[in-house]
Order: C-alpha cells, then sequence, then structure tokens
C-alpha cells in the first residue's frame, strides 16, 4: 500500500468529515482527530497504522465514486 501523506492529512483535517464518521468506519479515535484538528496534536505524530487505515479508507472511497 502507498500512503498518500497529502491526503491522509487533508482527511483528517478537514472538519467537513465528521470524527465520528471517521472513528466508526476506520476506527480512528474521534478525540484524537479533534486534537489534531485543534492543533493540540501534531500530525507527524501518527502512527503508521491509522496512515493506513485513513489511506485504505481514501482508496475504497475512490473507488465507490469510479464506479
Amino acid at each position: 500500500m502507498k500512503i498518500d501523506v497529502d491526503k491522509v492529512k487533508s482527511v483528517l483535517l478537514d472538519k467537513t468529515v465528521p470524527a465520528s464518521l471517521l472513528e466508526k468506519t476506520i476506527g480512528v479515535n474521534r478525540g484524537n482527530i479533534s486534537k489534531l484538528r485543534n492543533g493540540k496534536r501534531n500530525f507527524e505524530n501518527l502512527t503508521i497504522e491509522t496512515a493506513m487505515k485513513v489511506q485504505k479508507w481514501i482508496d475504497e472511497n475512490q473507488k465507490d465514486d469510479n464506479d
């Protein structure tokens, strides 16, 4: 899997994407997403596992959009 860091960051920081949706669909803690969005946590400190989960979600949604 290739991780597009810019896309992952964009999704996590995009306040139009509800943190609760990300938590429910990919298992990323909504509190951590809120901390990222509010500047209380650095994106650079995310785990590879979290980045992989977000990238998988991006890939699956792009595939759905292309159908």
